[in-house]
């Protein structure tokens, strides 16, 4: 139950995120957030992540179900629900339906968050959580059998 609430948390901290972006980034140009490091700048991604395959909403948006439909089925079916497994689906949920809000209301993702101190393509807080939630992801697969065994002896 917890990480149906950090999923529809971090959902709502995205869109609410997006929404300020949208109202007071467009047209404003950027605005210095860290002073060299990152700002904030409104950009309409039509694409996918770093921008590609532009103009691609509705095969973007039956992939993105397609994804979340198959980990949700993953998670169901999956017996060794750890908190990293957990955690990871949990993020990679949020970040997938945050951005797919955004695709079918919009047809376009809000990116508004800009590295300036690397040559990094704009990103949201939906980005983060794919990205961080994918990391998990890949670390609970390659050390699993650790972690179950870990767990089993408890």
């Amino acid at each position: 139950m917890i990480y149906i609430i950090i999923t529809l948390v971090l959902i709502a901290l995205d869109q609410a995120a997006k929404f300020v972006a949208r109202k007071l980034l467009a047209g404003a140009g950027a605005v210095d957030f860290i002073k060299n490091i990152m700002d904030f700048v409104y950009v309409e991604n039509r694409g996918a992540a770093f921008g590609m395959m532009q103009n691609t909403r509705w095969f973007l948006m039956a992939i993105t179900f397609v994804v979340l439909v198959a980990l949700l089925i993953y998670v169901i079916k999956n017996k060794s629900k750890t908190p990293l497994f957990l955690s990871a689906a949990s993020l990679i949920f949020a970040g997938g339906i945050g951005n797919l809000i955004d695709r079918i209301a919009f047809g376009y993702v809000t990116d508004f968050l800009h590295f300036l101190f690397m040559d990094f393509p704009c990103f949201n807080i939906a980005d983060i959580c794919v990205c961080i939630g994918a990391v998990l992801m890949i670390i609970y697969i390659l050390f699993s059998e650790n972690i179950k065994g870990e767990t089993d002896e408890r």
